[in-house]
């Protein structure tokens, strides 16, 4: 659901995922584990690294953008930016 993951993640519109999305763009010096999946139907996550949040968005060329890459439309509230850390980070 995210073509551009971990780099770009596309929040959901429901209120608890449009709040945390929020809740983390509150947070850029926190540095979190990523997992993900090569295939929405693979039932094992592998870990990507460390990441940090980068930017975030709910402009509505930003939205229209990320619902055009991934096939979601009127479903998103953000589009978040992360960067992967570093060893110094």
């Amino acid at each position: 659901m995210n073509p551009d993951a971990p780099t770009e993640v596309q929040a959901g519109n429901a209120p608890k995922v449009a709040a945390k999305a929020v809740l983390l763009s509150q947070q850029p010096n926190t540095k979190f584990p990523v997992f993900l999946k090569k295939k929405r139907s693979d039932r094992h996550y592998f870990f990507e690294g460390y990441f940090k949040f980068n930017a975030i968005s709910n402009k509505p060329s930003v939205i229209a953008a990320a619902e055009k890459k991934s096939g979601r439309h009127n479903e998103l509230s953000y589009v978040i930016k992360l960067h992967k850390c570093k060893a110094s980070d």
